[in-house]
């Protein structure tokens, strides 16, 4: 359970960071909706390589207990892992989206 937590708070930090650079498109809610749309897809088809597809080579992720895991990599190593290991599935729904200064945050639900 707790590393399905783990991959549900990296849902949750795709969607609020994925857009951390300025955004020139005209609806950015349907765009996150876009976007958590294809994470919880690649999710719920356990296709670890696609969850890599979602971060870049350096990224960070910071799990629920601090933990870090450095890198697409080994992020999609934790996820095949944890998809070989596990049957769940998450739903990912957009409430809203917010811009300030070229920065989107994005609000919303996930059930897992």
């Amino acid at each position: 359970m707790k590393r399905a937590i783990n991959i549900i708070a990296a849902a949750t930090f795709v969607l609020l960071t994925a857009f951390a650079n300025p955004i020139k498109a005209q609806d950015n809610k349907k765009d996150m909706e876009t976007l958590a749309k294809n994470y919880e897809d690649a999710y719920n088809k356990k296709d670890a390589k696609a969850i890599k597809e979602f971060y870049t080579k350096d990224a960070v992720r910071v799990n629920t207990d601090g933990a870090t895991t450095n890198g697409s990599e080994a992020i999609e190593a934790d996820a095949a892992d944890f998809f070989a290991n596990n049957n769940l599935t998450i739903k990912i729904t957009v409430s809203d989206v917010t811009e300030n200064d070229g920065t989107l945050t994005t609000t919303g639900t996930y059930e897992g």
